[in-house]
């Protein structure tokens, strides 16, 4: 897992938070745990973390389905009578006992697109073939 940020005077830059062995089967729910621990051990909260960036793999997609903060929840959630943010009411270390809660998830561009490239180009030219 790595993290990505922009200082305020625009420098960039990028740190690699875990690096963990994943044993057993990749499922959302020990996905999902997974990242929350990480985020826990470097005190990340879903106010601090703008997205989490993975692939378009339906375990990960479902994690954060099932898991995740949505942006409406967010921004209601954020503001009180004064519009200040209220980290904590996301703060993923205080609501441990109510369960994994999970940032904003988008889905990567790159994978995305190399998915059309191959999968769904070679679905049409097959499709086209068989239509002929």
């Amino acid at each position: 897992m790595t993290c990505h940020w922009i200082e305020e005077d625009l420098t960039r830059n990028s740190a690699v938070l875990s690096l963990r062995r994943f044993k057993g089967k990749h499922t959302y729910d020990k996905i999902a745990e997974l990242l929350q621990d990480t985020f826990t051990v470097y005190d990340l909260t879903t106010t601090k973390i703008v997205s989490v960036v993975t692939d378009n793999g339906s375990n990960f997609v479902k994690a954060f389905k099932e898991y995740g903060v949505t942006p409406e929840t967010v921004d209601r959630d954020q503001e009180n009578d004064n519009n200040e943010p209220e980290e904590q009411l996301l703060n993923i270390s205080d609501i441990l006992d109510e369960g994994v809660v999970l940032p904003r998830h988008k889905r990567c561009a790159s994978h995305t697109l190399s998915l059309v490239a191959t999968t769904d180009a070679e679905k049409v030219r097959t499709r086209i073939y068989l239509d002929i």
